[in-house]
């Protein structure tokens, strides 16, 4: 999997450090992105998948962001490969515990699939309350279970 902007030849995201396979071969995968301003553009640390077959083969898809200044890491899954677990690492490591509704705005150059430059204003939470979502609570650690309401596979026809 290639890290790194699509306009430079990457597939979407930053810094890939985990990497799991589900039962049916699909390839998971968590970033670890610094804080270093220049990553920026990635946002949040994330989980992609890259399906093994079908319409989206080879292709990576975002799956979840993680909280303010967290990794995720650890991706595994249960014996059927129904539940993806993931490990929520330092949220708020740089930023802190979340005070009010602080944000700060930050400008970022991008490029679309035509290679036209753009500008996008994001409006970034600064500091972390997760899990508990309460400001001025600190932000912890922990691990999440994630499976599908329906009970089905996660990527439906890659068996």
């Amino acid at each position: 999997a290639t890290g790194g902007t699509p306009w430079q030849g990457g597939l979407g995201f930053s810094n890939p450090d985990n990497l799991a396979f589900d039962p049916a071969g699909n390839l998971w995968i968590t970033t670890d992105r610094s804080s270093n301003a220049n990553l920026d553009v990635f946002g949040n640390n994330s989980c992609w998948v890259l399906p093994r077959q079908g319409a989206a083969a080879g292709q990576a898809l975002c799956f979840a962001i993680g909280p303010i200044d967290c990794e995720l890491c650890g991706p595994c899954f249960d014996a059927d490969g129904r539940t993806l677990f993931l490990a929520v690492q330092h949220p708020g490591e740089t930023t802190g515990t979340r005070q009010g509704q602080a944000v700060e705005a930050q400008a970022h150059t991008l490029v679309d699939r035509s290679g036209r430059r753009f500008e996008q204003l994001r409006w970034v939470p600064l500091g972390s309350n997760w899990p508990s979502g309460v400001p001025g609570r600190p932000p912890r650690p922990g691990v999440v279970a994630i499976s599908r309401r329906d009970g089905a596979q996660w990527l439906p026809g890659t068996n």
